[in-house]
């Protein structure tokens, strides 16, 4: 018996969409019984029958409306028109034709009325196909039709899970990219470490001649005991500093480039032990034999930084995702801290996403960077959580490594802009001031829970 005639006949028991290619038909008759599957994508494109019912997506609005017309419908023709497979169904008197487009770029599944007239397609109607030869093999038995089905599920299934690969491993690698990108800005920041000798050296000839010098100098030719052999050099004082406010102000920048290569060893080993593990997930992924395997990676991924892609978005919308104008760190009980990627992103932040009664934090006198700390309202900032918040305004600035920082907390509802202002200028209708005195164990704990945000 050929898989026409066995299904004519049939009843309509489930109309199902477990992909956005493949439309599924549960039927049983007397001598059949089974689901009638009809694929759309190129990469997997037929009809055939399969056993089991396959699991996918829930139902969209356009499976809803077909279940509500067709659902308990008796199959009464099946035709292979080469580019269109047409299937008429009656149901309480009322006649209905299906068609699959299995033609083109993109298939389509159209729902005619008794008139002919489209009452739904799950895609936007375009003109018709041209009708054609037989060649689906709809007249072949229906053993042969069941194997096709089976194949064109294996098939699909993997299309699925090539793109899901595909999907995972650019995000995967786009984070490896962004931790190698790190790695080099912490590399550049222990480079500066090589001035410290230097400015130590400098500073330490200053003052073992400041008994010859001039207290308002503004610079100085000294001879260099410590080179072999001794040469003179010549060492100009910043603007407004005289020999031992300059002596002093050397010291100062030698101790905080120590300090911050302290921190910034500490970072680049964390870096490359997230970039260690995101290079072995990516390994990983690509290596994952079903969807299964992948779904079982995804909270590893996430835990590694991982933007993992959204259901249903499209590779356009991965490539060019919303940039958001700040970095968010996890501090003290779980809480975000938001921290403003430069001037123009520090408006944004402040201006755009952070709400009247959250708090706004900013290293006193010295540029840097906007920090905002998420609160419900009526809510006080916990001190810790404060803490944490100041730590990174002072990191974030023109403060960065200095031991005591004054840092200014304020709702944001009392931060304004002026009009014409410079991007990242804003002025405070009220504010409370925090001396802080940096905690490098604090601060390490806080640049290593940076979250990933788009």
């Amino acid at each position: 018996m050929s898989a026409v005639e066995a299904l004519r006949g049939a009843r309509v028991r489930r109309i199902d969409a477990p992909w956005d290619d493949l439309l599924a038909i549960t039927v049983t008759g007397e001598h059949v019984r089974g689901v009638l599957v009809a694929g759309l994508d190129p990469r997997a494109r037929g009809i055939g029958l399969c056993e089991t019912r396959p699991r996918g997506k829930p139902a969209t609005g356009f499976v809803q409306a077909l279940r509500r017309r067709l659902e308990g419908a008796r199959l009464r023709s099946l035709h292979d028109e080469g580019s269109i497979v047409q299937l008429e169904l009656e149901r309480g008197g009322a006649t209905w034709r299906l068609e699959l487009w299995l033609e083109g770029a993109e298939g389509n599944v159209v729902l005619y009325d008794t008139g002919g007239a489209v009452t739904h397609s799950l895609r936007r109607a375009r003109s018709r196909p041209e009708p054609g030869a037989a060649r689906h093999g709809l007249d072949a038995p229906a053993e042969e039709l069941r194997a096709r089905g089976e194949r064109l599920i294996r098939d699909r299934e993997g299309a699925t899970l090539m793109i899901a690969r595909t999907a995972l491993g650019r995000a995967t690698r786009a984070r490896a990219k962004h931790l190698r990108r790190r790695r080099l800005a912490i590399e550049g920041d222990l480079a500066r470490a090589d001035q410290v000798e230097d400015l130590r050296s400098r500073a330490g000839l200053l003052l073992s001649h400041l008994h010859a010098l001039d207290p308002d100098a503004r610079s100085a030719t000294l001879l260099d005991p410590s080179r072999d052999p001794p040469v003179e050099i010549e060492l100009q004082f910043e603007a407004g500093l005289g020999p031992r406010t300059q002596a002093d102000a050397w010291f100062r920048r030698a101790r905080r480039l120590e300090r911050g290569a302290t921190v910034a060893r500490e970072r680049l080993a964390l870096t490359d032990r997230e970039l260690a593990a995101v290079e072995s997930l990516l390994g990983r992924v690509a290596a994952a034999p079903n969807e299964d395997a992948l779904a079982a990676l995804a909270p590893e991924l996430e835990r590694a930084g991982v933007a993992l892609p959204r259901p249903g978005e499209t590779r356009r919308e991965r490539s060019a995702p919303e940039r958001m104008p700040y970095r968010e760190y996890t501090g003290s009980g779980e809480r975000a801290i938001l921290v403003g990627r430069g001037p123009a992103d520090n408006d944004q932040l402040t201006l755009r996403h952070a709400r009247p009664h959250d708090l706004w934090l900013h290293a006193r006198g010295h540029a840097g960077a906007h920090v905002v700390v998420p609160l419900t309202r009526g809510e006080a900032c916990p001190p810790d959580l404060l803490c944490d918040a100041a730590t990174l305004a002072a990191h974030f600035s023109k403060a960065k490594g200095q031991q005591y920082v004054d840092v200014i907390y304020t709702p944001r509802r009392y931060v304004r802009k002026p009009r014409k202002a410079a991007p990242g200028l804003v002025t405070l209708q009220r504010e409370k001031v925090f001396r802080l005195e940096l905690e490098e164990a604090r601060l390490k704990r806080l640049l290593s829970r940076e979250r990933a945000v788009r």
